[in-house]
């Protein structure tokens, strides 16, 4: 009986070993055999290590990964993506070490940080919708840091010369984008409407310069003091093309107000803050996006008809 017994365990012990892949020395030829299928697969978790062939048992990557952590700990998990460089579709690498720039960068992101930040907040609610309609206008969307300067991205600003809203129109020159100011209405507090007016008044600017940078110019200072400034310092801008020929024409002499030689730089500045507001120790909590539709109403209608049809509150 105890023979038999080891007997008994030898078997046991050749089955079990069979089952972990050794190869009998003798192996009967099998009647019929399936062709065997190549696997073209190079990865380790695909390829068992005792035998040499393909392991039909599929590893995530990520199962792999963590058992690698748990041996070799975590150098080897996988690093977080760099944070892709920032781009602007107008011109502020060529001039983001000139003075002015400079100085405007440090105004935003000192004494003024937290204002600015706030300023920045408030795009939230109103930059996609100035993006949205300056890229259907085939305009570069960066020039929406022109509201950003302008009045902080806010549609109820009001400026001692009586300029109002996002885009700090004058009642005259609102009037002449087709937007309505009279004692009822104005336009000029309607961020849709006023988008719509800066970027007809800007494309007007641009067509006539030839620069973003000098249509911006001409936004604050007017078209006429550029255009006079332009021929008045044409030997010191001769050879200069586009937006350089801003700066030629601002560093020749005073014939432009001190706040519109500060203007570009004050605009480049805003848009290197801006896009990295972080690398300049800023904190943004951002504000959802302004949300608003369109309706045609006949005339004389009650707002309180209008508040029971469309389930809203509006602020009159």
């Amino acid at each position: 009986m105890l023979v038999r017994g080891r007997v008994a365990v030898v078997s046991m012990a050749v089955v079990i070993t069979a089952c972990h892949g050794s190869t009998p020395k003798q192996a009967p030829t099998p009647k019929a055999s399936a062709p065997a299928v190549k696997d073209t697969s190079t990865s380790l978790a695909n390829v068992s290590l005792d035998s040499g062939r393909p392991d039909s048992v599929h590893v995530e990557q990520h199962e792999l990964t963590h058992e690698a952590v748990k041996i070799f700990g975590d150098s080897l998990a996988t690093a977080p993506a760099a944070a892709a460089e920032p781009t602007w579709d107008i011109d502020v690498r060529s001039f983001e070490t000139h003075d002015r720039v400079v100085y405007f960068v440090g105004r935003f992101t000192g004494p003024s940080s937290d204002r600015f930040a706030q300023e920045l907040a408030r795009g939230g609610r109103y930059e996609p919708i100035i993006r949205r309609k300056l890229h259907a206008a085939g305009m570069p969307e960066d020039m929406t840091y022109l509201a950003l300067i302008e009045s902080g991205y806010n549609p109820h600003a009001y400026s001692s010369a009586a300029a109002v809203g996002l885009w700090q129109f004058m009642a005259s020159t609102a009037r002449g984008t087709g937007m309505r100011v009279d004692w009822w209405i104005d336009e000029r507090r309607d961020p849709v409407r006023s988008t719509d007016g800066a970027i007809k008044f800007l494309g007007w600017l641009k067509d006539q310069f030839g620069s973003y940078y000098l249509a911006a110019a001409a936004y604050n200072g007017g078209a006429g003091r550029v255009s006079r400034g332009l021929k008045r310092y044409a030997d010191e801008v001769e050879g200069e093309s586009g937006d350089s020929a801003f700066f030629s024409m601002a560093a020749a002499g005073n014939y432009l107000r001190a706040e519109t030689r500060d203007y570009v730089p004050k605009l480049i500045a805003a848009a290197l803050v801006a896009k990295e507001p972080g690398k300049y120790g800023l904190k943004v909590n951002y504000l959802p996006e302004f949300d608003y539709d369109t309706v045609t109403v006949g005339p004389a209608t009650p707002w309180r008809k209008l508040r029971v049809r469309l389930s809203r509150t509006f602020r009159i």
